[in-house]
């Protein structure tokens, strides 16, 4: 009888121990308050434009502002975690691609080609508009 309380004690105490070694999930920190809100951040096609518009301010070579772009996604299916736009206007390409994150913290690859003018930029673009020019860009 002695010998089943002892295991009887030692399960529970045992039990006790397990259990308080697993504590409740914390929730997901916040997004720091100075990032930008959701609908304050651009999206593929405003990085696009970001991009463009950088493009006109910094190159003579530059795809005229007003064209009618046509989309088209790039995104292989069934791949999870990033995007890829590709934008056609004439002979200008625009590439965007994009990790699927919390959109205040996106950064946005974006390439524009002109085969015909040899043109070709690359650069980031972050959630905020901000433009960096990338290596390779001529």
């Amino acid at each position: 009888m002695r010998k089943t309380w002892f295991v009887l004690g030692l399960l529970v105490t045992v039990g006790l121990v397990m259990l308080s070694g697993c504590g409740v999930a914390k929730a997901q920190e916040p997004i720091d308050e100075a990032t930008p809100a959701a609908a304050d951040v651009l999206g593929p096609e405003g990085a696009r434009d970001a991009a463009l518009a950088y493009i006109r301010e910094h190159f003579e070579t530059a795809p005229a502002a007003g064209l009618d772009w046509v989309t088209e996604d790039l995104t292989p299916e069934g791949l999870l975690g990033k995007s890829t736009l590709s934008y056609t206007a004439g002979d200008w390409k625009v590439t965007v691609a994009y990790p699927v994150v919390h959109a205040a913290l996106v950064v946005y690859e974006v390439k524009a080609t002109n085969e015909v003018l040899g043109f070709e930029w690359q650069g980031q673009v972050n959630a905020a508009g901000e433009v960096a020019e990338g290596a390779g860009s001529r």
